[in-house]
């Protein structure tokens, strides 16, 4: 069985709708919700975040390895697809420094354990650059109001930095629940940062 799931205002997923996979191939169909992030949940084996949006997605699978699913077909899925890629390629690379710095823990290489911390320090300022470039080059991608929400949560960039760059967003980005409290967070950053 395949499953549609939609996170509810308490993060949980809740199964939407569910059809049946017939000669290695499924389908939903009817009305196309409001922009929005779902879940796809195939055979209970894993789940493919996909974009609901007008128009035919395609998700490509293995069965035994839907975590790395390609998604495409639609706009808003290939500029998901295209941040996903980007962000694994330094996730891999941030892993690899994290089993350095164990091994360098184990053997008490204090010498590269901090050669090791400043590349990871190096790294995560090179992954907050991406994502501010990503989100500046994509306006029109859901997952780039998503992105800016976790860069303002975290404190990544200043609310000014980030107030600047949601003035960019497409009006159907900024529509978005996730988004839509970006406005807000800012504010009250703005009388944080003044005071």
């Amino acid at each position: 069985e395949v499953y549609l799931k939609k996170i509810d205002e308490n993060n949980r997923p809740v199964v939407i709708d569910t059809t049946m996979i017939l000669q290695n191939s499924f389908s939903f169909s009817g009305e196309t919700p409001a922009l929005d992030m779902y879940l796809v949940t195939i055979n209970g084996v894993g789940q493919v975040p996909v974009i609901l949006e007008d128009g035919v997605i395609e998700i490509n699978t293995l069965k035994d390895s839907v975590q790395f699913a390609k998604v495409e077909g639609t706009e808003q899925n290939q500029i998901f697809t295209n941040f996903r890629l980007g962000n694994v390629k330094i996730g891999k690379r941030m892993q690899a420094i994290n089993q350095e710095f164990m091994e360098a823990t184990r053997s008490q290489d204090s010498v590269n354990m901090q050669a090791l911390r400043d590349e990871y320090a190096e790294l995560q300022e090179e992954n907050k650059n991406y994502m501010v470039n990503f989100v500046k080059d994509n306006p029109k991608g859901l997952v780039s109001g998503m992105v800016l929400n976790n860069l303002l949560q975290t404190r990544a960039l200043k609310a000014s930095e980030v107030s600047e760059i949601y003035a960019t967003l497409a009006p159907t980005v900024k529509d978005h629940g996730s988004v839509k409290k970006i406005m807000e967070t800012i504010n009250a950053m703005k009388v944080t940062e003044e005071g």
